[in-house]
């Protein structure tokens, strides 16, 4: 699928739709990065590391104040 989206080599999709993909990226290492990849403007963006700090920054939906699309108050880790 990497390179039927034009992604770069040696990433593990974990969730996407094609348009945008988020994945652990091996290309510089064999403990990987986490990567949000927009294959539509050919960019991204990492989200963490590597894949454990990635798990310890999620949080519930319910922490989220859905008007302003950021985490509640009191709700920073």
């Amino acid at each position: 699928m990497t390179r039927e989206w034009g992604l770069p080599p040696r990433q593990l999709l974990l969730a996407g739709d094609g348009h945008w993909w988020i994945s652990l990226d091996y290309r510089q290492r064999n403990d990987p990065e986490v990567w949000w990849l927009d294959t539509g403007i050919d960019d991204g963006l990492r989200l963490a590391p590597n894949f454990d700090d990635f798990l310890s920054g999620l949080r519930p939906e319910s922490d989220v104040d859905p008007e302003r699309g950021v985490l509640s108050p009191g709700r920073l880790a």
